[in-house]
């Protein structure tokens, strides 16, 4: 597994422990499903989720 496969890994798992609480707070699976999405959007959108390496990105 590469480094950037593992860091992927980290935030998705983070993402979802974050959601996970707040799910379990609130006592919603929607808002678990809501919270869950959005933290992986922000994740891709800041560049913490690469989905493709550095020299795939100019194509």
């Amino acid at each position: 597994m590469s480094a950037r496969q593992k860091l992927n890994n980290a935030h998705v798992h983070g993402a979802l422990i974050v959601a996970a609480l707040i799910g379990a707070v609130t006592g919603s699976w929607a808002v678990f499903l809501l919270s869950a999405l959005v933290g992986l959007a922000m994740a891709i959108h800041s560049g913490g989720i690469r989905l493709r390496s550095r020299r795939n990105r100019d194509r």
